[in-house]
């Protein structure tokens, strides 16, 4: 049975500047990536309860599912439309401390999805190009041919682990790695990212004062809201 999802800002990921000497300890740590959570007490209180009783739990945490379900969305600043439904102990809890649900969506979605647009635009300019063209022309050299960047190196450890054992899925990733981290470091390519990432978000910032402005200023008030009723 499916629980409410979360509409929780999503972790923004750096997929790029693996050093030389963590390759060679851990990779990229694909089996802590991929690897379940653990459980937690409420999943073990879950497993517990009827079919019926999850499902009157989770439409009181996050309010009954289905399209007919209240439910209110934002545009976010790539174009994205996020939603949360307006109903249930979620929906009470962020309207009592940004003043709506709406005022959550951007207080909590705003600076994950404005980043992550900005460095999406940043990884289609020529220099960044030019730089994967320069990473990728590297690793073909040490045997890792037609990767496009970093970040497909780290998609290609975890496809490793798909086919054979662990063990040697293990010695695959940390030699990809380690390649990985000597060609970032012979095209010096964290520091030129940086520069062209720092560009678009300077950018980016310029662009959107009034929204960032208005975001801080939710999120400073939420916490006020929060620290006075945490205190009563």
């Amino acid at each position: 049975m499916k629980l409410p999802l979360s509409a929780d800002p999503p972790a923004f990921e750096i997929r790029y500047g693996i050093t030389e000497e963590a390759a060679r300890r851990k990779g990229y740590e694909i089996r802590k990536r991929t690897a379940p959570p653990d459980p937690s007490p409420l999943d073990a209180l879950l497993k517990k309860m009827s079919p019926e009783a999850v499902k009157k739990w989770g439409e009181t945490l996050g309010g009954p599912g289905g399209k007919e379900a209240p439910n209110v969305s934002v545009t976010m600043p790539n174009g994205d439309e996020v939603g949360a439904p307006t109903t249930g102990c979620d929906a009470e809890a962020r309207t009592a401390l940004w003043g709506s649900v709406e005022h959550w969506l951007l207080g909590q979605r705003f600076g994950s999805d404005f980043r992550e647009g900005l460095i999406s635009r940043a990884e289609k300019d020529p220099a960044m190009r030019a730089l994967n063209v320069e990473w990728s022309q590297c690793m073909a050299a040490k045997s890792f041919a037609d990767l496009e960047s970093p970040a497909k190196a780290m998609d290609l450890a975890a496809s490793f682990y798909e086919k054979g054992d662990e063990t040697t899925a293990f010695t695959r990733e940390v030699d990809l790695a380690i390649a990985d981290a000597q060609c970032e470091n012979d095209t010096d390519y964290v520091r030129k990212r940086r520069i062209l990432e720092d560009r678009y978000l300077a950018a980016g910032m310029g662009g959107y004062e009034t929204e960032i402005a208005a975001t801080r200023e939710l999120n400073r008030g939420a916490l006020v809201r929060a620290r006075t009723l945490l205190a009563s």
